[in-house]
Formats: structure tokens, sequence, C-alpha cells
């Protein structure tokens, strides 16, 4: 399954992202820990003035998230989902059935 999706992300997509936005982020795992990394980073700069509270509770998940995508991919090239969970209050990993039934329809629009 996961090679299906990697050929569709790479039929449909020629950025990093096929999606990136508030709620959902698609691409390839590297590039998705890369994100996370910069809005770690982001956070924890002070002249962003987020609460503490928010930088800690951010940290964490970021952490937690980063582990979960090394620990499910072991080829950072693959394409991967995450999904701002409405419950957790932050991305959670996506099952990749979500993520082939997304790039498929987007595959068929575009024919």
């Amino acid at each position: 399954m996961q090679e299906l999706i990697n050929e569709y992300f790479s039929k449909i997509c020629e950025n990093k992202f096929f999606k990136n936005d508030d709620e959902i982020i698609i691409g390839k795992a590297k590039d998705v820990i890369e994100n996370l990394i910069q809005q770690l980073e982001y956070v924890k700069e002070p002249k962003n003035k987020v609460k503490k509270e928010d930088v800690e509770f951010i940290t964490d998940e970021v952490k937690e998230l980063i582990k979960e995508i090394k620990s499910t991919y072991s080829n950072e090239n693959d394409v991967i989902k995450i999904q701002v969970h409405p419950m957790a209050g932050f991305y959670v990993l996506k099952e990749q059935e979500s993520l082939l039934e997304d790039l498929e329809q987007y595959y068929k629009e575009m024919k």
C-alpha cells in the first residue's frame, strides 16, 4: 500500500507537501518531521509570545509524534498524513488507508 501512496504522491505533487495547512499535512515523512521541528522552533521563540504551558504542550506533542513517525516509517521518503485531532488538540498520524483514499480521489479529479 505504501508504494501505491508514494506513486500517487509523485504523480500529483511537485512540491514538498501535497497539503500543508492548519488541519492536515501530507508529505514525505522527512519533510513532515522538518515542518514539525520548524513549528516547535517558532513557538519556542520568545518574540512570538506563546504561553509557557502551550510551549510545553507543543514540545511534548512534537517529540511524541516524531517518535511515532520514525517508529512507523523506516523509510523517511514514504509519504504520510498527519491531521489535527479535535480531542487531542494537536496532529495525529493518520492510517495509510485514509491517505490512499485522499490521494486516489485527487488523482481521479485531475484526469
